[in-house]
């Protein structure tokens, strides 16, 4: 009865709201649609010269098979690319054409497909094929899309991070601030699609996985605002456009969640041929960091830390903790991944202000892009 009064009080007052419970059911119908997405992807891991893969097809599923085509674009060709999985009495082979030219075939034995050198040594060597990975995507969110505006991403709002209740206020205040698009992004493991088994799925079969489970305590929630499932952030986009694009974030964990979803965004962009500007803003007071951050970077906090306060605002009071923090964040996207996708730009500028920390790089490649990120700290 305490439910109803208070999700009825919501309607009456607020009528684009959901009551918290229908967010909560909402929630569990986003994870149950998700559990029967599939599609095909291929990409490159690292980029030296100008290449772009892009889709020219939608992932067909038919009984017993999977297939999509993709276009390798270079500054001076267009190369066609063919995947195709077949299920192989339980067991499921890859077949991957480049040109039209003899297949690389295999058994698949997990979600990456790494590609070997073309017998064309001259087409392999200039398209880097051994950089180009195809993923299988089962059990996870389609591509979110990322044009010229402002959007507010809210990073697993859910009671176990925000375990000290620090977040619901300012996280809804966001979410109901019609100059965002805002997205929330649900949580879920980084390996979910694994629980589904391949060649079941390709003979047709409808996926039975284990429900996830989100404690939120957020009620006041605009019903068109989209849910994406993002297994430890690691969602994927896609860019519309050359504008630029402003993201705020609230919601937890800085140093883990919001990293990935940081990172996943760049590589996006970086693996696109889009001249978008995009800005990253984390609100201080509206995000909280767990103690582990991510591996092999310096993104922990002290178990004391953590206990007295989570939010990250408190937790980067300390001018020492600062700094070792903010250069742990930039080392990555900086050091490697700005590497890795040299062939991406031509310029690749980084500026990152916090209170208490400011870095600027200008880092140079070999492509014709003029890269432009910020990381703004308020």
């Amino acid at each position: 009865m305490t439910i109803f009064r208070s999700c009825l009080l919501i309607l009456l007052v607020l009528p684009q709201y959901v009551c918290a419970q229908d967010f909560l059911d909402r929630v569990r119908r986003t994870y149950l649609e998700t559990d029967g997405n599939f599609d095909l992807e291929c990409q490159y891991s690292r980029n030296q010269t100008f290449k772009v893969i892009r889709a020219s097809t939608a992932t067909v599923r038919a009984k017993g098979s999977m297939s999509r085509e993709f276009v390798i674009e270079t500054t001076a060709r267009r190369v066609p690319l063919k995947l195709t999985l077949t299920n192989s009495n339980g067991a499921v082979d890859y077949q991957i054409s480049i040109n039209g030219a003899q297949p690389q075939t295999g058994r698949v034995t997990d979600r990456e497909i790494k590609l070997a050198p073309l017998r064309d040594t001259s087409l392999s060597r200039d398209l880097e094929v051994e950089a180009i990975t195809c993923q299988i995507h089962l059990a996870s969110a389609h591509p979110y899309p990322l044009k010229k505006g402002k959007y507010h991403f809210s990073v697993h709002p859910h009671t176990i991070y925000d375990n000290q209740a620090r977040l619901k206020n300012k996280i809804e205040k966001y979410l109901n601030d019609p100059s965002y698009r805002s997205v929330i992004f649900l949580d879920t493991d980084n390996f979910r699609g694994n629980l589904v088994d391949l060649g079941e799925f390709l003979g047709g079969q409808v996926p039975q996985l284990p429900q996830n489970d989100l404690e939120s305590d957020l009620a006041q929630v605009p019903a068109h605002i989209p849910l994406v499932v993002s297994p430890a952030g690691n969602n994927r986009f896609t860019f519309d456009g050359d504008g630029a694009v402003e993201i705020i974030f609230s919601g937890g964990n800085h140093n883990y969640c919001i990293w990935n979803n940081t990172r996943q965004v760049l590589m996006s962009l970086l693996n696109s041929n889009s001249k978008a500007r995009v800005t990253f803003r984390f609100d201080l007071n509206s995000i909280v960091a767990q103690k582990s951050g991510m591996e092999e970077l310096d993104l922990s906090f002290e178990s004391k830390a953590i206990d007295s306060s989570n939010l990250l605002k408190d937790l980067l009071a300390n001018r020492a903790i600062q700094e070792r923090y903010h250069f742990s964040w930039l080392v990555y996207f900086r050091n490697l991944l700005a590497q890795e996708y040299a062939g991406m730009y031509q310029t690749f500028s980084i500026k990152y202000s916090a209170p208490g920390y400011q870095e600027s790089f200008l880092i140079e490649g070999t492509g014709h892009r003029k890269i432009e990120v910020e990381f703004q700290y308020f």
